[in-house]
């Protein structure tokens, strides 16, 4: 899991440089994918506009930073209680981002979406991540473990993704079709 981090000695007040990937959730912003420190999540203040993220502040809808094993290759707001990080190698899910009393706890310690489009929602609000594992799914509640549905028939082609060598991978939901399109565009 995370660990919360107090004050963060780079950021006073304004939003950290060099985060490749953002989320609101809830009231938050969310950054993370910072070029110095992949690991870090930053959470601006609750309730307010984004850019106050004063981790000096200590109140209960104060920004803060929480830390993670690995660096983070995904932000996904499952829920409105419910926030994913993913990592390539495991799953976190922060609850309690609006109360400011955050429960940080892992999902999966083997498998997380390999980048921030390798994931989506269908219709129903399961979730859909593709991982070095294949396809794997978590139902719409907040908290679920994630289930692999393609590892058996994932066509050769698919195991090898490496996003550290360029591979590119998209998830999206056809709500049209009701079909799930996995695309990889390899270096």
């Amino acid at each position: 899991g995370g660990t919360v981090l107090g004050s963060h000695p780079d950021v006073e007040g304004t939003p950290p440089s060099g985060c490749g990937l953002a989320l609101t959730h809830g009231s938050r912003l969310v950054l993370a994918g910072d070029t110095d420190d992949q690991q870090i999540v930053y959470l601006s203040r609750a309730a307010n506009t984004f850019y106050d993220f004063d981790y000096a502040q200590t109140d209960q809808s104060a920004a803060v930073a929480l830390s993670f094993k690995e660096p983070v290759t995904a932000l996904l707001s499952h829920t409105r209680d419910c926030m994913l990080v993913g990592m390539t190698d495991s799953l976190d899910v922060v609850r309690g981002t609006e109360t400011g009393a955050m429960l940080i706890e892992t999902l999966s310690h083997e498998v997380g979406p390999l980048m921030q489009s390798a994931w989506c929602h269908d219709a129903t609000g399961r979730l859909w991540l593709f991982t070095r594992d294949g396809l794997y799914t978590m139902q719409a509640g907040c908290g679920d473990s994630v289930e692999s549905v393609s590892r058996e028939s994932l066509p050769a082609e698919l195991i090898p993704v490496n996003p550290g060598a360029g591979d590119k991978v998209y998830v999206g939901y056809d709500h049209r079709w009701r079909g799930l399109h996995n695309i990889v565009n390899s270096a």
